[in-house]
C-alpha cells in the first residue's frame, strides 16, 4: 500500500479542491520552527497577506496556478479563502499561533 503524498482539501468559497503537501510530524515541527524564526528575525513587521502567500506557496501544490486567475481584491479574497482552508488542516500555522 503506497502512502499518499498530498491531502485533498476543499475550499468551498472557491469551489475547488486543493492539493496540500502532507507533512510528517517531524516535517510539521521543522516547518513551524522555520516559520516562527522567519517572523521573529524579520527586520520589518509581518504583513498578514505576505504571510498567507508564503504559506500557500510552501504548502499548496499549484497555488500560483490557482491564484493566477485572480487580480486585485479578488486575489486577496482567494488567498484568504485558501489560507482559511489550509489552517483548518494545519491549525498551528495560523499567524496568531506562530506569533504566540
Amino acid at each position: 500500500m503506497s502512502k499518499k503524498l498530498n491531502y485533498k482539501v476543499v475550499c468551498p468559497s472557491l469551489d475547488t479542491v486543493l492539493l496540500v503537501k502532507r507533512l510528517t510530524l517531524s516535517e510539521e515541527k521543522s516547518f513551524y520552527h522555520s516559520v516562527k524564526d522567519r517572523i521573529k528575525n524579520s527586520d520589518t513587521p509581518i504583513n498578514i497577506e505576505s504571510y498567507m502567500e508564503y504559506l500557500l506557496a510552501e504548502l499548496v501544490i499549484g497555488a500560483e496556478d490557482i491564484l493566477s486567475g485572480f487580480k486585485g481584491e479578488d486575489r486577496e479574497e482567494a488567498v484568504r479563502a485558501i489560507y482559511g482552508s489550509l489552517v483548518q488542516l494545519y491549525p498551528m500555522f495560523q499567524l496568531e499561533m506562530v506569533c504566540d
